[in-house]
């Protein structure tokens, strides 16, 4: 398959994630697997292959009934696509490696996760002086997922969460520069349903007055939410689920929705999304903490430095006054 179909197949598709979740299914047969594999909820890889099947309008997995478990089989289709999503994964992941080689031309990468993106792009006046060039391309990944990548030292400089009260990277460069807190999101009328309505901040014990029966919905492992979920709802008790999704919006979707309560930081809700949002509260509990990061190994901290300074005062003006 040439780059330019490569091209067209990843355009073509809404989330690259969903397309790599569909080949690890190929390769391991169940549901179950992949989840493990990929750390997330087996109901998040069902969602996945849902959305591609709706996406290209053909079933794409067949379940195996009767006995076999949770075991699957791929559709001629889902052979089909699997054959062609391979190659563009390659092709996608020497990217870099491709771009590195090329003569006179040097590209730098920003990291920006989808929440403290929505902060940053919500500022006006000197946005204009950080907007990127054709040659830098922005990271909008998932905390936890960049912090992967600041660690191998393949982000030049950005912005990142953490729910550690300070962040050390050999050669990188942090600076915190505001901290919000979780908390839990719902509507107004399952706020009144569950008897929460008004109250102005929570305890991980609080959530002993759910329902056994109410779903709770968090982002998943790319992000640090999975870090604060594990600390302030797998252990309570009376949560029975929860559904791990892999981008903001879908979990405001499904929180608008009414069917679940969600955990997400205060950072990402915003007045217009109409949701209840709860504060959970104390000296322990963990926070989204966001850190500058520039990495000071990378060629754009020696060649970029005013470019890198206007990130930075940009940033620490915006966040500074919506902490």
């Amino acid at each position: 398959m040439s780059t330019n179909q490569g091209k067209r197949l990843m355009t073509y598709m809404d989330n690259v994630r969903d397309l790599e979740l569909l080949t690890m299914l190929a390769r391991y047969g169940s549901f179950t697997d992949v989840a493990l594999e990929a750390s997330i909820s087996q109901p998040a890889v069902s969602q996945a292959i849902r959305r591609l099947e709706k996406r290209l309008g053909t079933k794409l997995v067949r379940r195996q009934r009767f006995g076999a478990g949770d075991g699957t089989q791929l559709t001629q289709a889902g052979k089909t696509v699997v054959d062609h999503v391979s190659q563009a994964l390659d092709l996608i992941n020497t990217l870099p490696e491709a771009l590195a080689a090329r003569p006179g031309i040097r590209r730098r990468t920003i990291g920006l996760p989808p929440i403290i993106s929505s902060l940053l792009s919500s500022g006006q006046g000197q946005q204009e002086q950080c907007e990127p060039d054709k040659n830098t391309t922005v990271e909008t990944i998932g905390s936890q997922k960049l912090l992967s990548q600041i660690e191998n030292h393949r982000v030049d400089y950005g912005a990142v969460a953490s729910v550690d009260e300070s962040l050390s990277v050999d050669g990188v460069e942090t600076t915190r520069l505001a901290s919000f807190p979780f908390g839990m999101v719902c509507t107004q009328s399952m706020a009144e349903r569950l008897g929460m309505a008004g109250m102005t901040s929570l305890h991980p014990e609080d959530l002993s007055m759910l329902p056994g029966d109410v779903p709770f919905a968090t982002l998943n492992r790319d992000f640090v939410h999975a870090q604060a979920a594990e600390r302030l709802i797998h252990l309570s008790e009376p949560v029975s689920h929860l559904i791990e999704v892999s981008d903001v919006e879908t979990l405001k979707m499904v929180t608008t929705s009414g069917l679940v309560c969600s955990l997400i930081t205060s950072a990402g809700v915003h007045p217009g999304d109409g949701l209840c949002f709860i504060p959970f509260a104390g000296d322990d509990m963990p926070r989204f903490n966001i850190f500058l990061f520039n990495d000071t190994k990378r060629e754009a901290f020696h060649e970029d430095v005013e470019e890198v300074h206007a990130f930075s005062d940009y940033a620490t003006n915006r966040l500074g006054s919506v902490a």
